[in-house]
């Protein structure tokens, strides 16, 4: 991102199917909301509600 000087980056799967996007925001909530450290948490990662 910041290479780029963009706040978001695409996600896309193995076939380069665009699937959503992480921007700096949702990086930040997913650092604090504890799920990096093993925390469980209400917040649903977009890629999670996909592969449902």
């Amino acid at each position: 991102m910041y290479e780029f000087n963009r706040a978001w980056l695409p996600v896309l799967d193995a076939e380069n199917v665009f699937l959503g996007e992480v921007t700096q925001e949702s990086i930040a909530a997913y650092l604090s909301s504890g799920r990096s450290r093993g925390m469980k948490t209400s917040i649903v990662s977009p890629a999670d509600q996909v592969a449902s």
